[in-house]
């Protein structure tokens, strides 16, 4: 694996310095955001087994591993946009973002995703859809290129 490849989270950082650590259970995420963008970068490099680990045993299904793969499967990952979180001094907690993708077409998941924390580790619970954003283009392409969009993906939603 070439190790200076940009971790799919949109941190700037090299994936073998980001979420890979969470990945290799090397570390826990310290909050919902950074648990958030590990899942994320889960979805992107096929990682069933974190994604299953990371949300709370109360929502896991027998399924799981199945749904996940075929989902997998048929999506590419396009982008990440956090669009904000809340405070984490308390037990749960939640973070709004919006991934980007490509299934049959391009298309976007806006969500408002919830948190708890047991112990030390925090878990994904569940979330709620919010209304798809807008992206000309002119705006910056949602990967992270740096390039404007209609350069690069040219996305119109």
């Amino acid at each position: 694996m070439d190790t200076s490849e940009k971790c799919p989270c949109q941190s700037d950082l090299e994936y073998s310095k980001c979420c890979e650590l969470y990945h290799m259970a090397t570390l826990v995420p310290a909050s919902p955001e950074i648990l958030m963008r590990s899942r994320y970068s889960g979805f992107v490099k096929g990682k069933v087994d974190y994604l299953i680990s990371t949300s709370h045993p109360s929502t896991r299904n027998a399924d799981d591993a199945e749904v996940l793969q075929t989902n997998m499967n048929e999506t590419d990952w396009i982008g990440l946009y956090i669009m904000g979180s809340s405070p984490t001094d308390k037990a749960m907690a939640w973070v709004e973002f919006v991934a980007f993708f490509k299934a049959t077409e391009y298309g976007q998941l806006h969500e408002r995703s919830n948190f708890v924390k047991e112990g030390n580790r925090w878990y994904y619970t569940h979330g709620q859809m919010g209304p798809g954003v807008s992206v000309e283009r002119n705006d910056p392409c949602v990967c992270g290129s740096g390039k404007k969009n209609k350069k690069c993906h040219n996305i119109e939603f």
